[in-house]
Order: structure tokens, then sequence, then C-alpha cells
């Protein structure tokens, strides 16, 4: 007798909703499939060893949902400094992945109400979608 498949443990009510259209859309993807190394630069810096001022620190990003075809797809409903800082490191170390962003909401980015998630995209080179739903032609 089969075993039932292991629910997927989601990190966020909005992840669980965008897995779930996924599969009842019975399109192609891997939650939460596998790791990405990127490297940071730790500030302030010095090695003791050498004296050089610039220091990497080795870390790992794990893309919460990669489509069939290789799209990966970062789900956020909040979009932190810290997260912004981290998506950036992560693309400039694969330069060759196809990361997309799917914001809940387009929401502000800082308190004065000037930039919007999609404006940091855009500024950022960032394909984006606004929405509970993954585009249609990401999966194509």
């Amino acid at each position: 007798m089969a075993r039932p498949t292991k629910k997927p443990n989601y990190r966020s009510k909005l992840e669980e909703r965008v897995c779930n259209n996924l599969r009842n859309r019975r399109i192609d993807f891997t939650y939460e499939p596998y790791q990405i190394a990127y490297t940071t630069e730790v500030r302030p810096a010095y090695c003791a060893n050498c004296g050089h001022k610039v220091i990497l620190k080795e870390r790992n990003y794990t893309p919460d949902v990669v489509l069939g075809n290789g799209i990966v797809v970062e789900i956020k409903g909040k979009f932190t400094g810290e997260m912004r800082t981290k998506m950036l490191a992560v693309r400039r170390c694969n330069p060759d992945l196809d990361i997309r962003m799917l914001f809940q909401a387009n929401n502000w980015l800082t308190r004065k109400k000037k930039q919007r998630y999609s404006d940091w995209c855009e500024r950022n080179g960032f394909i984006y979608h606004v929405g509970e739903q993954i585009p249609s032609d990401w999966v194509v």
C-alpha cells in the first residue's frame, strides 16, 4: 500500500496558497528544492592573518519555488532591506539564474513612501508580479 506523501512545511500562508494554486493548475514546480550558494561582504572587515580589508562570508539561499522550466520564484509578503540585499547578492553570485519576485501587494519600501516593491525590482532588473498567483507566461 502506498504511503501518503508528506505535506511540506510552508514558511507562510502566502507560500502555501501560491503552491496550492500551482498544484490546482497542474503546473510542474518544487518547493524549497535546494540551496544556492552566494557570498556577502563582512563589514567592518580586517583579516588579522593577511591584512586584507575585504572579507567574504559564504551563505546559502533556499528558493521558495522553482518552476519546471527552471525559473526561481521568491514569494514575499514583506520585503525588508535585509531581504533586498540578499536577493542582490544571490543574483550577483549566480548571474545565470532567472530569479523572479512574487509580491502579495505592491507595498511601500520605506515610511517616506517614495518607492514601492515594484520600483525596486525595475531599478535592479528583477521580473516581478503582484498577486497570489504566478502568471501563466512564467510557466510556459
